[in-house]
């Protein structure tokens, strides 16, 4: 009887054991999944490049789609194999690698942000005379255009948002992102 009560006694502390084994390997799975779920952005992609949305979890998946750096509003909707998650945004969901995926630091319009690039003062475009700079929704070429600058046009100030390589502007006729390195300050720090 002593015998079958330690061995009782034994196999609840196993359970016991392996129970809060599992819960302590998973909570951090569960807290990332919590984070994750809260809006994500694409990060750690070329600003020419997009990061694919897959029709499965991996490369041998067909591409359905590709957000450009910066592109937000991303959720994780469903259990994750590996690095891949299921993700949903505004015009679509798939599967992408969480690698290129961070927190949305910008309140949704791009994330990934990077301290101010440009700092104050005004802006002119460091452009040939017949070209235009493209300015974009969002940091990248994956963005659609907006509008552009001539290499005259010399009124151009940061809003502070960043995105690698990519600073939002504004000027009295619009806002939206261009490549910092066609950029010259003329006034200012």
């Amino acid at each position: 009887m002593v015998f079958y009560a330690m061995k009782r006694t034994v196999i609840k502390s196993l359970l016991a054991a392996a129970v809060g084994l599992g819960a302590a390997l998973f909570a951090p799975l569960a807290a990332a999944d919590a984070r994750a779920s809260e809006g994500l952005c694409v990060v750690n992609v070329a600003s020419w490049d997009v990061l694919n949305v897959r029709s499965g979890p991996g490369t041998r998946f067909s591409a359905l789609d590709g957000l450009a750096l910066g592109r937000c509003g991303i959720t994780v909707r469903g259990s994750c194999q590996g690095n891949w998650c299921p993700i949903a945004y505004k015009y679509g969901s798939g599967w992408v690698n969480t690698r290129y995926l961070g927190p949305d630091g910008g309140g949704g319009m791009g994330g990934g942000h990077t301290a101010n690039l440009l700092g104050d003062g005004i802006y002119c475009p460091q452009i040939h005379p017949s070209d235009v700079l493209n300015v974009r929704e969002g940091p990248g070429v994956g963005h659609a255009v907006v509008g552009g600058f001539r290499h005259d046009y010399c009124n151009i100030r940061s809003t502070g948002r960043c995105a690698g390589n990519w600073c939002q502007v504004a000027t009295h006729e619009f806002t939206g992102w261009v490549n910092t390195r066609y950029l010259r300050n003329v006034e200012g720090h």
